[in-house]
């Protein structure tokens, strides 16, 4: 057939044979020989002076983004876990609150009492009389004032004798201005309402204390709970970071920074920027966004470059 290659002999030329007189011996140029080594090449499994195990190098260490560099130092510091902190507790409740506080053996149970004592003296400073009643009890006023101002709520001010009759009452408790048995009486008296006002303050201030702390060990439960499915960004934080954070609030840091006042204008800016992004949800959103647009890129760029040097 025209336009065909002559097959026969091509295979005459390479010592193929045909479909009918095939045999890989007689009519190849392929010796016994050949097909032994052959198979025992197969049956060996591998051929012998020839690697043929496939090396996998390790991936080498992704280059760090030159927007992260800044990061880096503090990136290698490691976390402070709760289980590093070796302090006696009970030595420094002893030393800090008094040695009625010996009872106290754990991190918690300290920064309980210093957390109760704080909302109590937060409570106290809000009343209005009490920082004077405390002054009354701790006698930084003299006897005679103490009297004078008790009759004094009792008469008309209006009176044109109200000075003369307020001298005169008030003279009958005191001898050559010291005061004399019925002076003494009265004076006791003043001071037991003064005190027992002091007293039902304290009262008050524990009770509002005592419900602050249940408060906050119900924010810790929950903040425990939450660091455990919270993702900010869709960013699971970890076991480590976690805790971290959770360790960070506990101690009072965040609120410390929040409430203390930026050394430089610029760190103040700062500040304020970090605040606003936090605290406004457009904000946030578009900075994750911003955050996650770069990720994406950078990881393209860098498998852009990976390619290239590998063809």
């Amino acid at each position: 057939m025209e336009g065909m290659p002559d097959l026969a002999a091509l295979n005459s030329a390479f010592g193929i044979g045909t479909e009918t007189d095939y045999s890989p011996v007689e009519k190849s140029n392929i010796s016994e020989r050949d097909i032994s080594q052959l198979k025992n090449i197969m049956n060996a499994g591998e051929p012998t002076g020839i690697d043929t195990k496939s090396k996998v190098e390790s991936p080498a260490k992704p280059a760090t983004p030159e927007y992260m560099k800044e990061y880096q130092e503090i990136l290698e510091k490691k976390f402070e876990k709760t289980e590093d902190d070796k302090t006696d507790y009970t030595k420094r409740a002893i030393e800090e609150l008094g040695s009625s506080f010996s009872h106290i053996n754990t991190r918690d149970a300290f920064e309980n009492e210093l957390f109760t004592r704080q909302s109590i003296w937060e409570y106290l400073d809000q009343q209005p009389n009490f920082k004077i009643l405390e002054d009354v009890v701790e006698g930084r006023y003299p006897s005679r004032f103490l009297i004078s101002e008790n009759i004094k709520s009792r008469l008309d001010q209006d009176d044109p004798n109200f000075e003369e009759n307020l001298k005169a009452r008030v003279d009958q408790y005191f001898d050559e201005d010291e005061l004399n048995a019925k002076g003494k009486a009265r004076y006791g008296e003043i001071m037991n309402g003064y005190k027992n006002a002091v007293q039902n303050a304290y009262h008050d201030a524990q009770r509002h204390a005592s419900q602050e702390l249940i408060k906050l060990n119900e924010f810790k439960a929950n903040l425990t709970a939450e660091l455990k499915t919270f993702k900010p960004g869709g960013v699971e934080l970890g076991e480590e970071l976690g805790a971290h954070i959770a360790n960070y609030i506990s101690a009072g840091k965040n609120k410390e920074w929040h409430e203390q006042t930026p050394p430089t204008p610029k760190e103040a800016a700062q500040k304020e920027i970090m605040m606003a992004i936090m605290s406004d949800p457009k904000a946030l959103a578009e900075w994750i966004n911003l955050l996650d647009i770069r990720g994406r890129n950078y990881g393209s760029t860098s498998e852009a470059q990976k390619f290239f040097k590998n063809n």
